[in-house]
């Protein structure tokens, strides 16, 4: 049928493109200046219902799988066990032990998972290429399209993108995709966070249009000044011959078009948590338009207090999962926005992603209400220090942290948070996860992150 990927801890992903920053494509500055992904022509949502079949266990899924007919239904995003009526395995929370026979990197045999089937469309004259993002899903997937076998990945709350070009049908043609997602896998040992345990494509899924030779990544550096006259901007790109740059100050006013992947900004206005203050870079390449907000700060630590911008400051705040009664680990927009006003109504100025990264979009929302975030990876490994029953073993807890095999792993988790956020000013420190004792694997994390950014700030709650 295909290969058990979910069981081999030699193998993250299958298929998938390398990391890269969020962001959406557009075909005019206009739109791409508006920030609404939906209103772009190279975005297809692929949210709503899906065809659906729930398997007790993984053992279960028959060979010919992909051809069976289906007689029910699922919303996209959801977690399948908030539908509570239908039956689909239960919602189960655990703070300190791991759901299952601690015995890494083995997972149950009896290991649910569920079917997602939907048909598509891609318009002609769509793009020269064609992705599909899924923005998260607990715990691990296989992608099939137009029943061919397309790749395989884990990290349940991060981002997997996937070149669909080469499996599907011409232009104007129906499309079907097929999602099989696994409940347990071996990465689920390093996802024992404190919380409910719940499965299912729970973020956004969509297709982006791409050019052939388009960006595929690009990174906004910027330098300010000791006394704050001046800002260097640099922009390293990744797959694209030539870029426009267009910078807008926070007030609209166009202060410079460049093709250099250097400037300055003189007398900069600065981001903080009071006055979150963003410019704007408009990236052209190709027909593509990529709009990016950059918030200017100088950010340091200096003995033992922290400096923004030449002034002390506290960080006030919360930890905070992505959660909803109604949809269990799925939050809408505007959810996210009800919390960020709560929580600037009771003076916070600071959230701890914990213990994953949060949906993309609320990095974003956090660089323009002003929130210093301090960005998680999707590690905690709590349950190993629990050997014997209650007995609780400290060396133990580290030792997915301390051993080879899971180096590879833990610095996965590292890059594709890193990766994803690194364009935003609302992140003042990255975490290295939550509750995983400490070993030269959380070492590996910190040198990709400061072989990516040297001035990183670099946050493990266990590592005192």
């Amino acid at each position: 049928m295909f290969q058990a990927y979910h069981k081999d801890l030699t193998t993250l992903h299958v298929g998938c493109e390398e990391p890269r920053s969020y962001f959406i494509p557009f075909l005019n500055e206009m739109n791409a200046m508006q920030g609404n992904r939906a209103n772009s022509s190279r975005f297809i949502s692929l949210c709503g219902e899906w065809d659906f079949r729930f398997y007790e266990s993984f053992e279960d899924v028959e060979e010919d799988f992909l051809s069976r007919p289906f007689e029910e239904k699922i919303s996209v995003p959801l977690c399948w066990q908030v539908l509570t009526e239908r039956g689909y395995d239960a919602p189960l929370y655990s703070n300190l032990w791991y759901p299952f026979m601690l015995d890494p990197p083995h997972i149950p045999d009896e290991n649910p998972c569920g079917h997602y089937h939907r048909e598509f469309v891609i318009p002609e004259d769509f793009a020269e290429r064609v992705t599909v993002n899924f923005e998260g899903v607990s715990s691990c997937f296989y992608l099939f399209v137009n029943k061919r076998f397309v790749g395989y990945s884990q990290v349940s709350h991060c981002t997997s993108e996937f070149d669909l070009t080469p499996f599907l049908n011409e232009e104007g043609q129906p499309n079907c995709m097929d999602v099989l997602v696994v409940k347990w896998c071996d990465g689920s040992y390093l996802e024992d966070q404190d919380c409910f345990r719940l499965s299912g494509i729970f973020r956004e899924v969509y297709l982006l249009g791409r050019d052939e030779d388009g960006l595929k990544d690009f990174f906004v550096r910027s330098f300010v000044a000791e006394d704050f006259s001046r800002a260097d901007i640099t922009v390293e790109t990744v797959g694209s011959k030539a870029c426009r740059f267009t910078l807008y100050d926070p007030n609209g006013k166009k202060l410079l078009v460049t093709e250099n992947k250097t400037f300055s900004v003189d007398s900069p206005i600065l981001w903080n948590a009071e006055q979150p203050r963003l410019y704007t870079l408009m990236i052209s390449c190709g027909r593509e338009f990529i709009a990016q907000k950059i918030g200017l700060k100088r950010l340091e630590i200096i003995g033992d207090k922290v400096y923004l911008n030449g002034k002390t400051v506290k960080l006030w705040g919360i930890n905070r999962h992505d959660s909803n009664p109604n949809g269990g680990f799925t939050a809408t927009v505007d959810e996210m926005l009800e919390d960020l006003y709560l929580l600037k109504r009771a003076n916070c100025n600071c959230i701890r992603t914990s213990h994953y990264p949060n949906d993309p979009r609320f990095l974003e929302l956090c660089d323009e209400l002003g929130f210093m975030v301090v960005d998680e990876a999707d590690i905690e490994t709590h349950g190993m220090g629990f050997e014997y029953g209650d007995t609780w073993d400290w060396m133990r807890w580290s030792m997915l942290s301390t051993v080879d095999e899971w180096e590879e792993a833990y610095v996965d988790r590292a890059k594709r948070l890193f990766e994803r956020d690194k364009n935003h000013a609302c992140v003042v420190m990255w975490s290295l996860g939550n509750e995983s004792g400490c070993g030269k694997n959380h070492r590996a994390m910190n040198h990709y992150i400061k072989s990516r950014d040297a001035k990183a700030i670099v946050h493990y709650e266990n590592s005192h």
